[in-house]
């Protein structure tokens, strides 16, 4: 590949430095979860999580929070063993989103951007520090997509990049996405939205609901107006007739349901959707925020979409709402005027095992007895190679278990 140049264009030596004795003890009581970036920015959802891995309850009242931003832990807090204080930016946005009321508010912001934070006893006398910042060694996955910063092990220093990961990703090799309904898939039941599907009006969205005559089958891609949509799945008498469309299809899980998933919607225009009768958290180019009305057949979207490409829709929660065995996927399409002259619906429905999902409160998605060995300090001279110069790249590489050796992928980058 043009992107990894042959010896014969740059020479490469590797110098590694390397410490075999371990990362450092952390304390007792560490700051656990950081998250600064929501991916809401109308939303002050942002919060810091301190965990208590001993076997014995710590009494923290009068301890503060400081630097970064300021809180005084009120007198006679205490952290049970093995147990979290949760401090929220704004208790009651952190609430609506997580579902329990923590500790807060704190004075000043947490910058996206990186900072130190520093937990500190009743006499000012500091417990514990972490200076965090926005990319690598540090996740960088956690930069606004939804995901915190979860430190991988308690006994780790959390001080270092490499003790953290973004919550939902393993510290390990990932797992592999898992297909429920695939895009270009059959047995989609749909019915004109003319009238109203079901009395009362919700009902056809639960898997229990028997559809009646009105229900036709088609593949994917479907709609009108488009020349990918094959013949047998174009809808005809949707033009200047009736404006929206209802869509089933069942679909089966064989094993455990998987903790998060996404669902993607290639769309021309608008929708809603639910699993198993639960609106999920986004509705595209439709009115109303998620669960604020029930949507009707003669409502429009938002507004018109080109070029039709897929939206996803993350499903954090889709351990509680998906089941082992028969689920139902209902959505409701729209288009943006009556007299649109196209139409376009596809979907894909997979697990997603590495959606962003901070664990307040509880233990960390990413927590791992047994962490990888910690990568920082990593640079190469020169700066700026020429072709047959020599680049020498260094590395710092520790582990509490000792780094026998180290190998390095390395690529070439143009100007």
């Amino acid at each position: 590949m043009n992107d990894f140049p042959t010896r014969s264009t740059c020479a490469v030596a590797v110098l590694l430095f390397t410490l075999l004795t371990g990362q450092g003890v952390q304390a007792a009581t560490v700051i656990n979860e950081i998250h600064a970036d929501p991916p809401d920015k109308t939303k002050p959802q942002a919060f810091l999580e301190i965990h208590n891995p001993d076997a014995g309850a710590v009494a923290v009242g009068g301890w503060r929070i400081s630097n970064a931003v300021d809180f005084v832990f009120p007198a006679g807090t205490t952290i049970p063993a093995g147990g979290y204080a949760v401090v929220a930016e704004n208790p009651a946005a952190f609430q609506a989103q997580f579902g329990f009321s923590p500790l807060g508010p704190w004075a000043g912001s947490l910058k996206k951007s990186g900072e130190t934070i520093e937990l500190r006893d009743a006499v000012y006398g500091l417990v514990d520090e972490v200076t965090f910042s926005q990319g690598f060694p540090w996740p960088t996955a956690s930069n606004g997509t939804g995901a915190s910063m979860e430190l991988i092990n308690p006994a780790l220093d959390n001080d270092l990049g490499g003790s953290w990961r973004a919550a939902g990703q393993s510290a390990g090799p990932g797992l592999p996405a898992t297909t429920y309904i695939a895009a270009g898939s059959d047995q989609w039941h749909w019915r004109p939205g003319s009238t109203e599907a079901s009395t009362p009006v919700a009902a056809w969205r639960a898997l229990s609901f028997v559809e009646d005559g009105t229900w036709t089958s088609k593949g994917t891609p479907f709609g009108y107006g488009e020349t990918f949509i094959t013949a047998a799945n174009t809808i005809t008498g949707m033009a200047n007739v009736y404006r929206s469309l209802f869509l089933r299809r069942t679909f089966t899980i064989s094993g455990p349901v998987p903790p998060a998933a996404v669902l993607k919607l290639k769309l021309d225009d608008g929708a809603v959707a639910w699993i198993n009768g639960v609106e999920l958290g986004t509705r595209i180019r439709y009115p109303g925020a998620t669960g604020s009305d029930t949507p009707v057949g003669g409502a429009f979207a938002v507004n018109a979409t080109e070029p039709v490409v897929f939206e996803n829709i993350n499903i954090p929660n889709a351990g509680s709402i998906l089941q082992t065995g028969t689920n139902v996927i209902a959505v409701q399409m729209f288009n943006s005027s009556l007299a649109s002259s196209d139409l376009v619906f596809d979907a894909e429905l997979v697990s997603s095992p590495g959606i962003p999902n901070p664990t307040p409160g509880a233990a960390n998605s990413v927590l791992a007895a047994n962490a990888p060995p910690q990568i920082r300090q990593v640079d190469h001279t020169p700066a700026s190679p020429v072709a047959g110069q020599a680049v020498v790249v260094t590395a710092r590489v520790t582990d509490p278990d000792g780094v026998a050796s180290v190998s390095l992928d390395w690529q070439a980058v143009d100007p």
